[in-house]
């Protein structure tokens, strides 16, 4: 009989106290209790973490998408000055390279806005939750580490989605180019 056994036993009186004790005496060591963490420090499955973390990658996924379709409608709006460019001997890898120059400059720019608009909006909401405690409590070193992976992200991920546009817009015919009428 186990001790979970005696103890139902004792709960549901079909024995006594003091023939419980004896049962539980001969029942030689007491096992050594686990120990059981708290409800809220339980880990179960994905948390809050991984969820932050899919949010992110969709988001920058989207953001990708977008800067490709912007720079698809440059690449079309320029068709003449491509065709231009390249009637007067502009080789395929100077319009890539142009179209690069152009979404470095329009990656950082917008990377230095976006992080700037974002921290300031959330500290601007923490001021108005928590006062001016929450300017002490700042991190003067983690804000300018915060700004670089901003930039650096950004500015990867417009270069990384200007990639197809410039080939598309380097590989265009030059003849081609110059009739369009968009």
């Amino acid at each position: 009989m186990t001790r979970i056994d005696i103890l139902r036993r004792l709960a549901a009186h079909e024995i006594g106290v003091d023939e419980a004790e004896g049962l539980l005496a001969n029942d030689g060591p007491p096992p050594i209790p686990r120990p059981v963490p708290p409800p809220n420090k339980r880990r179960s499955g994905c948390g809050c973490g991984c969820l932050t973390v899919l949010v992110v990658v969709v988001s920058l996924l989207v953001c990708t998408v977008g800067i490709t379709n912007s720079m698809l409608m440059a690449v079309t709006e320029r068709y003449r000055e491509i065709g231009t460019m390249k009637c007067l001997g502009a080789l395929d890898k100077f319009v890539v390279e142009l179209f690069l120059l152009e979404s470095l400059i329009m990656g950082v720019t917008a990377s230095i806005a976006g992080w700037l608009i974002g921290f300031l909006s959330t500290f601007v909401a923490a001021w108005a939750t928590h006062g001016w405690r929450i300017a002490i409590s700042i991190d003067l070193i983690a804000v300018p580490k915060m700004l670089g992976v901003a930039v650096g992200v950004g500015t990867l991920l417009t270069i990384v989605a200007t990639i197809p546009p410039a080939i598309r817009a380097a590989r265009m015919p030059p003849a081609i180019a110059l009739r369009s009428d968009i």
